[in-house]
């Protein structure tokens, strides 16, 4: 999957929560939940879309 620089800050926010939630769900972690809730905080989706697409990667590795 691949992020486009034009992409809004929104639309990134959201997709990226909608990927962060499936895979929690998916994998029934709830231990991970609060870290990934944190992360989510921190970068607050003002940063670079290749930031936001490195996090997806991370979540959906583990």
């Amino acid at each position: 999957m691949f992020l486009g620089d034009r992409m809004t800050a929104y639309a990134a926010e959201k997709r990226y929560e909608e990927l962060v939630r499936k895979a929690l769900e998916s994998r029934r972690i709830e231990s991970t939940e609060g870290k990934e809730r944190r992360r989510i905080g921190r970068v607050r989706f003002r940063r670079k879309a290749k930031t936001i697409e490195r996090l997806v990667e991370q979540c959906a590795v583990k």
